[in-house]
């Protein structure tokens, strides 16, 4: 007789129920949805800052104070954007398609290698520097260090202290200066920070500095007319007021607005070529930027490579317009990447840009050097 076969049977779940997740992988599903909205909100947020910069004009504080960071506020959709794509998160990618694409119109052509202008024969070529020097360098013998390596034939300089003046004329290989260096009296209308100077190695004709009265706390604008081999140019050197430092509420580009307005007729009455040079203390997003670009040609945007950032240096200095923001240590032992473009060299259609670079190293100032090749009575480019 066959013994009964007894059979086991392990107790398990019912198929209609569902299977218990670990807890790690709850977590991680969570933390999942938690960056998904995190990106969501992030797209909405800026694909609604710069439909509102199109509807409302940069009058407004809030869009003009975002307005100065935007094109930092859309490097991170460039990566994230494909990102989304991959996952097959559409609704997240329709978000970041604008700021996107906003990058990409404003910037993509600075990174594409450019063929070098054709020049005239005639043409004559000269290099100028601009550089703001922070008024409270704590190395400001590195200055004319870095002036005598850059050797440029025409130097413009900002926030020279009566220290800076001393050092600055020192440099005999600029025969013609023109320097207005200042010093603190205690008020906010006599600063350091306020002052200009040309260092050339062509004549200077004339030179003129002044500020404007109406700013609360001014800064300093200087004109100079310059004598290159028998043709005579403008230079206006300046340094307008920073929204947030005017000491008139949170973020006031009134007064910036104002200064470019005067500057800007002061040199459409010109009638020699002109440049604009100096810290203009804007991005090229401002409003006030579209009405430099109207009447004059930005150089680095005509022939430098990359974003061309130049402020904050922070691994050369501590401080932004001379009040210091940060421990000396930070600067020593940390890593802090330059994210404006505040430094400009501009000029009239008598120029064609040849060349603009960032130099390598600030001297202890919180900006780095710009320095530009112009070439004047020049052909056009091909």
């Amino acid at each position: 007789m066959t013994q009964p076969q007894i059979i086991s049977i392990s107790p398990s779940e019912p198929d209609h129920l569902p299977r218990r997740r670990s807890p790690l992988a709850s977590m991680m599903t969570i933390l999942y949805h938690v960056v998904l909205l995190c990106i969501g909100s992030y797209g909405i947020s800026v694909s609604l800052h710069i439909l509102l910069r199109w509807w409302i004009p940069e009058g407004s504080t809030i869009i003009a104070f975002f307005s100065t960071f935007a094109h930092l506020m859309w490097m991170p959709a460039l990566l994230l954007l494909p990102m989304m794509l991959v996952l097959r998160q559409w609704q997240i990618a329709v978000t970041l398609i604008l700021p996107v694409l906003l990058f990409i119109s404003h910037y993509g052509g600075q990174f594409i290698p450019r063929q070098p202008p054709i020049l005239a024969d005639s043409s004559q070529t000269f290099t100028i520097q601009t550089h703001n020097l922070l008024a409270r360098n704590r190395t400001p013998e590195r200055i004319p260090e870095i002036i005598t390596d850059i050797s440029a034939d025409i130097v413009a300089l900002q926030e020279v202290s009566v220290d800076f003046e001393d050092r600055l004329n020192t440099l005999d290989a600029y025969p013609y200066k023109a320097i207005h260096g200042q010093f603190d009296d205690g008020t906010k209308q006599q600063r350091m920070t306020m002052g200009q100077a040309i260092l050339s190695k062509y004549p200077i004709l004339e030179n003129a500095y002044w500020v404007y009265d109406f700013l609360p706390i001014p800064l300093g604008h200087q004109r100079v007319v310059i004598d290159i081999n028998g043709q005579s140019i403008v230079i206006y050197n300046i340094h307008p007021t920073h929204p947030g430092m005017t000491g008139d509420g949170f973020f006031n580009i009134g007064f910036r607005h104002q200064e470019f307005e005067d500057l800007l007729a002061r040199i459409q009455a010109e009638t020699l070529p002109v440049l604009m040079v100096g810290d203009f203390n804007l991005n090229d997003l401002n409003t006030e930027y579209t009405m430099i670009a109207d009447v004059l040609t930005d150089s680095y945007r005509e022939v430098g490579q990359g974003m061309g950032f130049t402020f904050p240096d922070f691994n050369e200095a501590n401080a932004v317009d001379s009040v210091e923001i940060l421990p000396a240590f930070v600067s020593d032992y940390m890593l802090i990447p330059k994210v404006l473009r505040l430094d400009y060299v501009f000029h009239s259609e008598t120029f064609t840009a040849v060349s603009a670079y960032i130099y390598h190293t600030s001297g202890g100032s919180d900006h780095r050097p710009l320095v530009v090749t112009l070439a004047l009575n020049t052909t056009e480019n091909p």
